[in-house]
This record gives C-alpha cells, sequence and structure tokens, in this order.
C-alpha cells in the first residue's frame, strides 16, 4: 500500500490483489517474500521496482504495473509446494520461496538492472530489462540454492557490482562476499579477514570513497579499505548483533545500519575512515578533517531506557583525533577564526579541584584561561565536540550570582576555522572546517554575524566588569595586611587611615557592578541585580531572537548600561592612581616591600 504520511491517508498499490492464505506458493501468479525488494530508480524518482519472483516496474505512484522479466528463480516445483507439519499447514503468505531477494539498478547506468533470487540465482539486464543474462556464479565459488542476500552496484565503475549471500540455513555459516567488474561473467571471492563462521548478509561500497567497503554480517559490521582485499572489524561500541542492510548518507557522511532486534545504529561521520583510506596508514598524532557543521537551536535527545526514539548528535562540530601513544604531556585542542584570533582552547590537565588553573599576569590582568580537563589523552581515536562557542568570560572571584545572564561564550558566526592539536606548546596537527547556519532558520548570514557582533561586546563589556572586580578584591585582600601590621609609625599610621578610605570605596565601587548580597538565586528577590548581570542579560534577549538581527532597543540598553559600568571603573581607576598609589609610596618610605604592584 501507499501512505501518505502528511493526510494519514492509505491506497491499495498491489500488483496482483488476490488473496491467497491456505494455498502454496506454486499457485501463486507472483510470489513475494516477506521482505521484498521496493526500490526506486537512482535516475528517476518517479520509476519504482518492486520484486517478486519477476521484476515489476510502476511510473504511476501503483496504479499500474508492468512486468519486465521472466521468472528470474529457479522456478524449482520442489521447492514451492506446501509447507508446515503434516497436520497443520503454515502458509500465510510469509513462508514463499523462489522469489527475487535483492534488486538493483547502477547508480552509473540507467537501466542496469541486477537480480538475485532466494534459491541462488543471479541476473544482470543492461538494457531495461528488455533483456536478461543469467550470471550465476559457479558451485565451486557458491553453493547452489545460496541465498543471494544483496547486490550493489559500484558507485564509480561501469560493470561492477558486490554480491553478499548465505547458506546458514543449509548449516552452513560460512562467509560468501564476492565482487565483479565484468557485469557478472567473473566472480572474486573477497572474505579474507572475516572469521570462517561469520556469515555475511550485506556488503556496499561508500559512494564518497571508491574501493571503500562496508560488510554486515551476523555479528557486526566490517570494513575494507582496498576493495575486498582486506576486512577488518569496525565494531566500536555496537553490541554484538546481526546487520542486515546498510546505507551510507552521501552528504552527511554517516553509516547508517539496520540490526535483527537492536534497532538501527548510526556511525555519525566517517569521513575519518576516508582519510584512512588514501594513507593506509596512521602512524602519527594526527585530527581528522571535521565535517561541515550547521549552526542551529535545540538539544540532544538522550536515549532513556524505555525511550522509542535514538539518540541525537550533539550540536557542534565533531572533532577527531588520533594518538599513537598515551599522552604523557600536556595536549590541548586550540579552535582559531578565520583571522587567526584563538576562539576557544582545551586541556586534557586538570587540577585537583577539576576547576582551571588561574595564571596571573600581573597583579591587575589575568590570562585567558584554557578550559582544563575536557579532552582525552588517550591512544587511538578519540572524539570531542566544540559547541561552537567562545570560552567562558572571565568569572568572579567567589560568590556571583547571575539571573538574568551568564558567563557562557558566544556561539560564533559561520565561517571558516581551524583545529589545532597541540603538544607541550607544539603543533602536531591542523585542519580546516566550515560553520553553517542549518538550512531551514530563516535569517541571513549577515544578521546572524549583527547578532554575534553585539553579543561579543556585551561579553566584553561583562568580562571588563569581572575583571574589575576580581581587582578590587585582590586589593581589599592586600589592604587588609597594612590594616592589621602591628607597627605604630606615624607613617602606618597614615597608611591605616588611607587603607579604611580606600575600603570603603571599594565597597561602593563593587556593589555598583555587582550584587554581592545575593549568594543563592533567590537573593535577587531582595537584592537586586547590579551592572554585570544586567549587561549580561542584554546578551539573553539578544540570543533571544533565534540568530536574528538584534532590535534597536537592545543597542539602546548596551550603550545606557556601558556608559554607568565606564563611570565606575574609571572611579576604581582613578582610585588605583592615587590613594593605591599613596599606599605604595608610603610602604616605600618604611623600607618594606610594596604590597599593592604599580601599573
Amino acid at each position: 500500500s501507499m501512505h501518505n504520511a502528511e493526510t494519514d491517508e492509505t491506497r491499495d498499490v498491489a500488483i496482483w490483489p488476490e488473496a491467497a492464505i491456505g494455498a502454496p506458493a506454486i499457485t501463486k501468479k507472483y510470489r513475494f517474500q516477506w521482505t521484498y525488494p521496493i526500490v526506486f530508480s537512482p535516475h528517476n524518482s518517479n520509476e519504482l521496482y518492486i520484486t517478486s519472483n519477476h521484476v515489476h516496474r510502476s511510473t504511476n505512484k501503483g496504479l499500474s504495473w508492468e512486468t519486465l522479466s521472466p521468472d528470474l528463480s529457479r522456478n524449482d516445483p520442489k521447492t514451492l509446494g506446501e509447507t508446515g507439519g503434516p497436520i497443520t499447514k503454515d502458509m500465510t503468505g510469509a513462508e514463499i520461496y523462489g522469489t527475487i531477494f535483492t534488486f538493483a539498478e547502477s547508480p552509473l547506468e540507467k537501466g542496469q538492472f541486477w537480480t538475485g533470487s532466494d534459491d541462488g540465482l543471479v541476473h544482470v539486464s543492461k538494457n531495461g530489462g528488455s533483456t536478461w543474462e543469467q550470471v550465476t556464479l559457479p558451485t565451486g565459488q557458491l553453493p547452489d540454492y545460496s541465498l543471494i542476500s544483496l547486490i550493489s552496484p559500484s558507485e564509480f565503475d561501469k560493470g561492477k557490482a558486490y554480491l553478499a549471500a548465505n547458506k546458514y540455513m543449509f548449516g552452513d555459516r560460512k562467509p560468501y562476499l564476492f565482487k565483479t567488474t565484468d557485469y557478472g561473467k567473473t566472480w572474486t571471492k573477497i572474505v579474507s579477514g572475516i572469521p570462517a563462521d561469520e556469515y555475511c548478509r550485506v556488503v556496499r561500497e561508500d559512494p564518497n570513497k571508491k574501493g571503500l567497503l562496508y560488510a554486515g554480517t551476523e555479528r557486526g559490521i566490517y570494513v575494507s579499505f582496498d576493495d575486498g582485499g582486506n576486512w577488518q572489524k569496525l565494531q566500536l561500541n555496537l553490541p554484538q548483533t546481526s546487520v542486515r542492510d546498510l546505507q551510507i548518507q552521501k552528504r552527511e557522511k554517516d553509516l547508517v545500519i539496520a540490526t535483527h532486534g537492536r534497532s538501527f545504529w548510526i556511525l555519525d561521520d566517517i569521513s575519518p575512515l576516508y582519510e584512512i583510506a588514501d594513507n593506509q596508514k596512521i602512524s602519527s598524532a594526527s585530527i581528522f578533517k571535521p565535517r561541515s557543521s550547521y549552526i542551529m537551536n535545540g538539544g540532544q535527545q538522550t536515549l532513556k531506557p524505555d525511550a522509542e526514539v535514538g539518540e541525537n548528535l550533539p550540536i557542534g562540530v565533531q572533532i577527531r583525533y588520533y594518538l599513537p601513544k598515551p599522552a604523557n604531556k600536556e595536549i590541548k585542542l586550540q579552535i582559531l577564526n578565520s583571522k587567526g584570533d584563538t576562539v576557544n582552547s582545551f586541556s586534557n590537565l586538570k587540577d585537583k579541584k577539576g576547576e582551571a588553573i588561574k595564571i596571573s599576569k600581573d597583579f591587575y590582568e589575568d590570562t585567558k584561561q584554557v578550559k582544563p580537563g575536557t579532552i582525552s589523552n588517550k591512544s587511538g581515536m578519540n572524539t570531542f565536540i566544540w559547541d561552537f562557542r567562545h570560552a567562558d568570560l572571565t568569572e568572579v572571584d567567589g560568590v556571583n550570582v547571575m539571573w538574568a545572564g551568564s558567563t557562557t561564550g558566544a556561539m560564533v558566526p559561520p565561517g571558516q576555522y581551524t583545529v589545532r592539536l597541540i603538544e607541550d606548546k607544539q603543533i602536531l596537527s591542523s585542519q580546516q572546517f566550515e560553520v553553517k547556519l542549518a538550512p531551514f532558520l530563516k535569517t541571513s548570514e549577515q544578521d546572524v554575524l549583527e547578532q554575534y557582533t553585539l553579543i561579543q561586546k556585551i561579553n566584553t563589556k561583562v568580562t571588563e566588569v569581572h575583571k574589575t572586580i576580581n581587582q578590587i578584591r585582590k586589593t581589599r585582600t592586600a589592604l587588609q595586611s597594612v590594616l592589621g601590621a602591628q607597627k605604630d609609625t606615624l607613617v602606618y599610621a597614615a597608611a591605616r587611615k588611607l587603607s579604611k578610605e580606600i575600603n570603603d570605596s571599594l565597597d561602593i565601587i563593587e556593589n555598583t557592578l555587582m550584587q554581592n548580597k545575593a549568594k543563592a538565586p533567590q537573593d535577587v528577590l531582595a537584592f537586586p541585580i547590579r551592572l554585570n548581570d544586567k549587561m549580561a542579560g542584554v546578551a539573553s534577549y539578544v540570543a533571544g531572537n533565534y540568530f536574528g538581527k538584534p532590535n534597536s532597543q537592545h543597542y539602546a540598553v548596551y550603550e545606557d548600561l556601558s556608559k554607568k559600568i565606564d563611570t565606575a571603573i574609571a572611579r576604581f581607576t582613578t582610585l588605583k592612581s592615587s590613594k593605591i598609589a599613596l599606599i605604595n609610596t608610603l610602604i616605600a618610605a618604611e623600607k618594606q616591600p610594596a604590597i599593592l604592584l604599580k601599573e
């Protein structure tokens, strides 16, 4: 039947709608196996092919059918009789034998058809079904009555096709995989590396890489980088399960497999296999070229025990890198934009608390930090998802409750980016990749860039506020050593008086920039948020435009808050150059080390 998913309408399109339950296969006009092929032509999506023991085609969505072939099975009466036990026959329609089990049209030659039957015959037509040639494999290569499970014509060479067959229902568990380069006149067996008792159901060539093959067996999946000359396991985290079919999503480069009883599984982004196929061997630390990734809203659908849907790939850039042995030094992944500016960096190291190790360049400035403990230094293939974001903003030392906004870095705009693999300051490998807008987003790259630019301005201002607050808190701590000094000289008495005045000014400036009385989110109901949170909140409003152009009022509030922030920071700058500088002068007069560093 044909089903319209939008309207939920169903229409019968059966080729020969005559019920025949209870009758043996030999009485049927057309014999269909339970999972008969349903194939749209790769050259014309209006051409639909299905197979019984014949090949049928419809060009009008099943309103009518034409038969393009004679019976392409053995049509052996011994295999078409009654089924079931001697008392109760079991002929529901699922037990039909002597059928075409697999059908394919060459993607290179329109009208070049391949068929394989469940009783072991292989046929090819080079003229759209007008004539058919039997190209069944010799008994010495493939035993009679083997089930031809799948035929897959090559994506690159005319006359070339791959074939998977099995005969396990006769007690023969050997793998049978073959290829032909001459339209089936001769066949070459390609099973080296697959266990002798692991029978196969599917083999396909990657449409993006000639000679890169995948095979599905009763226990899992294999890959060949040399056109079937040798196979190796590609199991990863896939359970040991029967793989019945597979497809390669050509554009997104995903490997999708169908199992028996274990659902669908997807290996996202198999492009690293292309690089392995090109190089044949990866021996040094390398980053594999990330595929283009798409900016979009939404989150990851995680797989729960009772879930009816699968798990989505996390939103971001999937970065795969190979290490020949575990790294014994710090390794980093560094993301750069097209201008060569660092957007974000990630390290395998972390401190005892699992937090960033803070290193001050000088008293008043913190260096940009690498996010620690976020990448792996294990040998072999490693995967890291970069979420399209800049490094997080500078945090306030100590408690900083934020309600309206956050310190999360801005999401980057579409463009070209570079990722570097660095070990102990040495660049081991780098790759370029592209970040794109999801095609369904109703916005322009210019609007997204304008939004990004404003958010970056906002974040820069919030960072400036937080660095100032950290300077204020360091200054306050340093002043405590002056206030607590057990010295009774006139110089120290003046220093203590001055320190008290500075402390009072610092409290006013800090409380203008940040609500330091809030220790938990609900505290802001009693203690209103200040400039840092208000400014960060503007970024949240701007981002709420779903990758769209900011409103004029977003700019207005940004400008208003910026002026207030600049005024408060200017007060601290003046304080540093006046009273704080004087403190250092007084301390120096006592021939003591300066407690507060000069700028």
